[in-house]
Formats: C-alpha cells, sequence, structure tokens
C-alpha cells in the first residue's frame, strides 16, 4: 500500500489478512520467515501468496520455512514454541537482507 516508501519488507509469520489482496503496488524486496509447523498460517497460503505477488509484480519474494511454529523467534512467548537455534537463522538472514537491499 505504501508503494516506493517501502524499499524492503520482512514479515514474520504472517500474510495480509484478505487473502484476495492486491499486491500490484508492491515494490519493497520481501523476505518471509514462516514455521513449517505454524498452524495459524498454511504453509499452501504462503506459497499462493508468493505466485500471486510474482505475478502481480517484477518481485520475486525470498521465503523460507523453518522446522518450528508460530512465533518461534519471540523468546517470551506465551505458546512455548520459541525456537533459539530456528530464531537465530532467521535473523542472521534477515540482516544479510536489510544491508543488501537498504545498505
Amino acid at each position: 500500500a505504501e508503494g516506493d516508501r517501502v524499499a524492503a519488507a520482512v514479515p514474520f509469520y504472517g500474510l495480509p489478512p484478505d487473502p484476495d489482496f492486491e499486491y500490484r503496488g508492491l515494490t519493497a524486496h520481501v523476505l518471509g520467515h514462516y514455521g513449517e509447523h505454524d498452524r495459524s498460517l498454511p504453509m499452501a497460503a504462503v506459497d499462493e501468496a508468493a505466485i500471486r505477488i510474482g505475478e502481480a509484480t517484477d518481485i520475486r519474494p525470498e521465503f523460507h520455512f523453518y522446522p518450528a511454529g508460530h512465533a518461534f523467534m519471540n523468546e517470551e512467548n506465551l505458546l512455548g514454541t520459541y525456537d533459539p537455534l530456528q530464531a537465530a537463522i532467521a535473523w542472521k538472514r534477515t540482516l544479510a537482507f536489510l544491508w543488501g537491499h537498504l545498505g
């Protein structure tokens, strides 16, 4: 929705709430992190979003799936799904991505 005002986006565990979200105005590079065992967001929905982003824009999102549940990055989550190893991998990827696209 912000067009050229956003150069890079890094969603953790989420997608727009509307499955028919219009990605046509997206210009940001996208890196996403998702838990394979996240019951709140099916991996098929993430795969579908990647396809829709590619069809609507010139952007190929980079999505990673981790052997973890929802909120695996949050060490204080009440679900008990924090995974320090997967969180460290996701954080390292995030920093490299942001440095690469934002300098």
